[in-house]
């Protein structure tokens, strides 16, 4: 089929490459004439595989992935752009490329494959979108909801296992090793092939608020288990910010001792957790923005993720409560989405029942029917040109809920 392979001189139609963009899709740079043309043809239109075109896709590293052209000649070398920027040079034997980006907005992609007898062929032009935003939720939280309508890109469950039924299967899983009694896990986590994961949760305190209640030197003799692996390692995730109590030693004294302790380059990210309690509203946005968010990175300039985050106080039948955690949620997604290197965030639903901190729920958990913040947590955060829907609950008995209990301490 090589030997077939003829390049036409003149350029027929476009030929002409300018600045190494192509003119427009499935361009041919080196127009052939084979038997292979429908061949041709079908690469271009399949070349890239992943993300799927149209794909709302996490932040951070994305795998972009294509269809060797081997079989359309001797391939040299491949030439991978995103957003008509050259960022890649591969071999022959590349398919794969990870891509880094925390810019909330579609991407185009598009590749080229060089062949040694001088001649390219150019994929068509795919795109993906890009988010932020994603879930945090356990199986009681999450079985009646449908994630797909949320516009999420990620999801973890604070646990080491993804939810088994259906409609979490196509979104990008997390998992989190919760507890000291959960670290026998790393290593087959690691086996299947998680581009990330989290640490401890709240190790800095108590069980009987959540948290996971590990001793500062302990987490700092057992850091070496968590290193040696490929995945992106974030760091234990402070109740505390860092940046709280710095002048009288108080606040976030666990998290700044534990990165005395340790060597930063074992850590990718920092994830970060925050209820204000009856804080809300723009005003609480910026504060959080600025006092938590903006101090951690300049302390640490590692990107940061936020795990955990609500305004609370307000039961969801306090109707001032309710506008104060909306305001707050439009707020600061928006300045989450522009910081970047603020890489993920997942808001934390308290379930309409708690009259307490009601107010900051997305879903009622036994119905998986949204809030009206929970459609403001749709609605914001998203790509611009994505088309968004809408979540709607479903009867529980259509769902095939296999979930292994979390592996807390």
């Amino acid at each position: 089929m090589r030997k077939l392979r003829k390049v036409i001189a003149m350029a027929l139609m476009s030929a002409v490459v300018i600045a190494g963009t192509p003119a427009f899709n499935n361009d041919v740079k080196a127009v052939t004439i084979n038997s292979d043309a429908g061949a041709i043809t079908q690469w271009q239109t399949n070349a890239i595989t992943n993300p799927v075109a149209g794909k709302l896709v996490p932040a951070g590293y994305v795998d972009i992935k294509w269809t060797s052209a081997n079989d359309l000649g001797e391939v040299k070398g491949y030439k991978l752009y995103v957003d008509d920027a050259l960022v890649n040079t591969a071999t022959s034997n590349s398919t794969q490329f990870e891509y880094y980006t925390t810019v909330v907005s579609r991407h185009k992609v598009y590749i080229i494959a060089e062949f040694t007898d001088g001649s390219s062929i150019t994929s068509s032009t795919f795109y993906f979108y890009v988010t932020k935003k994603g879930l945090c939720v356990n199986n009681e939280m999450g079985k009646m909801l449908i994630p797909d309508g949320m516009n999420i890109g990620w999801y973890y469950n604070w646990g080491v296992n993804p939810f088994t039924y259906s409609c979490y299967t196509d979104i990008d899983y997390v998992p989190m090793i919760w507890g000291t009694n959960s670290e026998r896990y790393i290593s087959s986590i690691a086996s299947k092939g998680y581009k990330y994961l989290l640490a401890y949760n709240e190790p800095d305190m108590g069980a009987n608020v959540g948290g996971s209640n590990i001793n500062v030197n302990t987490a700092i003799n057992n850091w070496n288990k968590f290193l040696g692996y490929n995945f992106h390692l974030g760091s234990p995730a402070p109740a505390l910010s860092p940046s709280w109590g710095i002048d009288n030693n108080t606040g976030g004294k666990w998290f700044r001792t534990f990165m005395n302790g340790i060597d930063h380059s074992t850590i990718d990210f920092i994830p970060l957790h925050c209820y204000y309690g009856t804080y809300g509203g723009v005003e609480a946005a910026n504060t959080f923005l600025t006092d938590v968010v903006d101090k951690t990175y300049e302390m640490y300039h590692k990107p940061i993720w936020i795990t955990e985050f609500a305004p609370s106080g307000w039961g969801y039948s306090n109707s001032y409560g309710r506008k104060q955690c909306k305001e707050f949620l439009e707020a600061v997604l928006k300045g989450l989405d522009e910081r970047s290197y603020v890489e993920r965030y997942s808001w934390f639903s308290f379930d309409t029942t708690d009259e307490t901190n009601g107010a900051a729920a997305l879903w009622t958990n036994k119905t998986g029917v949204l809030t009206d913040l929970g459609n403001a947590y749709v609605a914001n955060g998203n790509p611009e040109g994505y088309s968004y829907g809408n979540c709607t609950a479903i009867d529980n008995s259509t769902m095939n809920v296999v979930y292994a209990s979390l592996q807390n301490d």
